[in-house]
């Protein structure tokens, strides 16, 4: 099962930029519900129900793929706004087959290393429940995945448990007596609504990306290292430094890409220099006059510089917005957000 139905103050952030619940936020350029999904298909899983509620299903539906690609059976369970977590686990092992264990992955989060290991745990140790967590404890909150034995589903009527989180849930059995063991994994990412928090997860997962050839006339375009182009994108006379990726459609002009950056669908860059950053679907960046760093640019936003005299800084931003002249951290696609330099 993947949770993806909470909304809260958190995804303040994430609607800003791009409009949606941080569980379509893209990542790498692409959604981060669909990395919950394939780290369940590569652990085996074969049944998914994504928990959704009012306030998230429109962003989470048609993320996934219906054609199964997956490789999975996937369905909607459809929970209202304000269930608790605990309901969510009835709801689910009434919906599926509760004579397996329920592989819990949060919509919000990621595992580099795969869920492999802590499957195999799971199967040795048998405990009630298998919390996945974060090996360094960085963020001690960071438990991405939870594995439930069909012993303690069938156990959960008879529990009371009211927290808003579904590992704030399992704390709160585990003093029932429900046995919870630990495994520690590296590369677990959590949300946390913190642009510098969301600049980390784009950077580990551009860290695995695999090394693949550029395709195709490059002329006046110069690729070094490990950078994925969408075969829609356009480029010309532009350096792109991997590990990068270049969404479908994007076009890039008389611009430098540096590592650790991602290129959204339909973005336009002119005239720009950018490493270490997030560029959401159709943001435009035209001659902004500083190289862009460790910035977070929403979709639809645009950034420019104004030649006309006489010269000055014009902002229109809006509220918990953060400009740096010379690092933009981010900026989004509403009318009071919107920051030109």
């Amino acid at each position: 099962m993947i949770l993806a139905a909470a909304c809260s103050d958190a995804d303040d952030i994430v609607r800003r930029l791009h409009g949606r619940s941080r569980y379509a936020m893209p990542l790498a350029n692409r959604a981060l519900v669909r990395y919950a999904a394939e780290a369940l298909v590569a652990a085996g899983v074969r049944d998914i129900a994504i928990a959704v509620s009012p306030s998230t299903i429109s962003d989470v539906q048609g993320l996934i793929s219906e054609q199964l690609s997956f490789g999975a059976r996937l369905r909607y369970l459809e929970t209202a706004d304000a269930v608790t977590p605990l309901d969510t686990l009835i709801a689910a092992r009434d919906l599926m087959d509760a004579d397996r264990p329920l592989v819990v992955h949060s919509g919000d989060a990621f595992v580099m290393a795969g869920l492999g290991d802590a499957v195999a745990d799971f199967n040795r140790g048998r405990p009630d429940v298998l919390l996945v967590s974060e090996a360094s404890r960085t963020h001690p909150e960071a438990s991405p995945v939870a594995i439930i034995s069909p012993d303690a589903l069938r156990e959960l009527d008879r529990f009371s448990a009211h927290s808003s989180t579904i590992w704030g849930t399992i704390a709160a059995l585990a003093e029932f007596g429900v046995r919870v063991a630990d495994h520690a994994l590296g590369g677990c990412w959590c949300y946390l609504g913190d642009a510098d928090h969301l600049l980390e997860a784009n950077r580990m997962i551009l860290d695995e990306l695999p090394h693949s050839a550029p395709e195709g006339e490059l002329g006046s375009v110069r690729i070094e290292g490990r950078v994925v182009i969408h075969p829609s994108a356009r480029l010309e006379m532009a350096t792109v430094r991997g590990p990068a990726v270049i969404g479908g459609g994007a076009e890039l002009v008389n611009t430098f890409v540096g590592p650790y950056t991602s290129i959204g669908s339909g973005a336009r860059l002119e005239g720009a220099e950018i490493d270490h950053s997030i560029v959401l679907d159709g943001a435009i960046i035209r001659h902004p006059g500083h190289r862009l760093e460790a910035s977070v640019i929403g979709a639809g936003a645009e950034i420019s510089r104004d030649y006309g005299m006489p010269t000055a800084v014009r902002l229109q931003v809006g509220r918990r917005s953060t400009v740096m002249l010379g690092c933009l951290l981010y900026t989004s696609d509403a009318a009071d957000d919107l920051t030109r330099v």
